[in-house]
């Protein structure tokens, strides 16, 4: 007959972020044991990359969103009762833990009633592009390098969702992320389903989107150098180190078309004000024209579709259509 320890009674749970516990108390207290996880019993696949992959992190995001769109969404039925809803979460949850993607689904089988209340097809309906794009580049933010996740990983990317999203949509992908953890995330990141031309461009803008402005070159001169660690989408820094044959520095930006304009909210430059120029063209103007002069106040309140900035020093300037 067992005695003292050995008696001990060891219950078990997951907690809603998928974390799982134990407890030796009688369920008073719990505490993470990870090494104790069943979902750790399956083998992970090695780290692949489709040919002609262009960001890692972006790739393995995407397989792990595909995995889900595909394995997931696409496979649940149209019929609206709860043992289909089930079905779907078992079959997806079944191609990423085998036989063990039974257990992983007791964490997420509560949500089946809420997408039957919610009805199959407005559920599938809320999964726009725009949910998708959010959640791929919420997990390229937390994958690692070889398409792996740790528990904090995982934490950050429920964590993330419920700032992304919304009802439905936030319910279900927090208990889909949960069931899978790090080791079923890690299993879909790396199963093959991302493009290797997977977009993880989802920065959001507050102003108007200056990502697609170019720096002119013209005449085997190029007038600035993108500072890349300073500028957002909304903002653009520019380095001018490089003289110009009349002895000065020019800056010259140019959005992608004459009619995709963006109003300034500031303007700044680093230059002397000697020798100081600030020149702009219009919504359907030529850009490079540079109809239009002023101050570096004047330009805001007008929407642009070039800058031309020239000081007598070299020179840092700052356009930001943030508010």
């Amino acid at each position: 007959m067992p005695c003292g320890s050995d008696n001990d009674i060891i219950l078990s749970q997951w907690t809603s972020d998928g974390h799982y516990q134990e407890s030796s108390d009688g369920g008073v207290t719990y505490h993470d044991a990870p090494s104790k996880d069943p979902r750790n019993n399956v083998p992970l696949p090695p780290p692949f990359l489709p040919p002609g992959t262009t960001d890692e992190s972006c790739t393995y995001a995407d397989s792990v969103v595909n995995n889900i769109i595909t394995n997931w969404l696409g496979k649940t039925g149209a019929t609206e009762d709860q043992q289909t809803v089930i079905e779907g979460i078992l079959g997806f949850l079944a191609g990423i833990f085998g036989a063990f993607g039974v257990i992983a689904a007791a964490i997420t089988l509560g949500i089946a009633a809420v997408i039957v209340a919610f009805g199959v097809a407005a559920w599938k309906a809320a999964f726009t592009s725009d949910v998708w794009d959010r959640l791929r580049c919420n997990i390229a933010n937390q994958v690692g390098d070889d398409g792996s996740f740790d528990q904090e990983a995982v934490d950050a990317v429920w964590n993330q969702i419920a700032s992304d999203e919304t009802g439905i949509a936030a319910i279900s992908l927090q208990g889909m992320v949960a069931a899978l953890g790090p080791q079923g995330m890690t299993i879909a990141a790396r199963q093959g389903w991302g493009s290797p031309t997977a977009d993880c461009d989802c920065e959001e803008c507050e102003g108007c989107d200056l990502s697609g402005w170019i720096i002119q070159e013209s005449g085997g001169y190029v007038f600035g150098v993108l500072d890349e660690e300073s500028s957002t989408c909304d903002v653009l820094v520019i380095d001018q180190t490089v003289v110009a044959g009349d002895s000065n520095y020019y800056v010259k930006v140019f959005a992608p078309t004459n009619m995709d304009c963006c109003t300034p909210t500031s303007l700044s430059t680093s230059g002397s004000p000697s020798g100081l120029l600030i020149a702009w063209d219009e919504v359907g103007e030529t850009q490079g024209t540079f109809a239009h002069t002023g101050s570096v106040t004047d330009i805001t309140g007008h929407c642009i579709v070039s800058l031309l900035v020239r000081t007598s020093t070299s020179q840092t300037v700052t356009l930001s259509t943030a508010p």
